[in-house]
């Protein structure tokens, strides 16, 4: 019998009544699950650890930074987690291996040359951290840069790079105490 057929009179055009709809069958039984998916990549891990030193300005303690010498901060902020520590007032220890972000802040005063720092890891100097000012005269030295530690316990400090001292500003709006240099050094994640 072909398929276009009606079943009572096999007939390719069939004039038999159809009867009524008959009543919905049960839903049939779920199917077994699949197989679970790979798992994805681990996400970043967040921050690790951080610290911020600083250096008050005062206009009875000027402090001068002679060429080829590290930037002091000579106070400690908040500090997250043992990785970073002080080692004296313009060198810190990196413990772990790995990436880290190293932010500053340097307010510089009224000298005859512009002036260029950057930072130091190790003793080497990381060319992708140099900034200056463009112009001599009082201005803010800031940078935000990343760097790689290859070893444990790693040193990092900021140095003028320039061939000439540089003193720190003193601001006096809004009384004293205002921030001359800070640094905040951020364990972004491991190797």
């Amino acid at each position: 019998m072909n398929k276009l057929n009606c079943s009572k009179c096999s007939e390719i055009k069939c004039c038999c009544k159809k009867g009524k709809r008959g009543k919905r069958g049960h839903t049939g039984k779920n199917g077994t699950n699949g197989t679970n998916g790979k798992n994805g990549t681990n996400g970043t891990n967040g921050i690790l650890g951080s610290a911020e030193f600083y250096t008050l300005s005062s206009a009875n303690d000027t402090i001068t930074i002679n060429a080829g010498e590290n930037i002091p901060f000579i106070n400690d902020g908040p500090i997250l987690g043992p990785f970073i520590t002080r080692i004296d007032n313009s060198t810190f220890t990196l413990g772990p291996i790995g990436i880290y972000q190293v932010s500053f802040n340097i307010a510089t005063s009224g000298e005859s040359n512009p002036h260029q720092i950057g930072i130091l890891l190790n003793s080497t100097i990381q060319p992708n951290t140099v900034k200056r000012t463009l112009n001599a005269g009082s201005s803010n030295i800031i940078g935000s840069n990343l760097i790689q530690t290859t070893e444990i316990n790693s040193i990092v400090s900021l140095n003028n790079l320039s061939t000439t001292l540089f003193k720190f500003a003193y601001y006096d709006i809004g009384g004293p105490n205002a921030i001359a240099s800070n640094i905040t050094i951020t364990y972004l994640q491991l190797p």
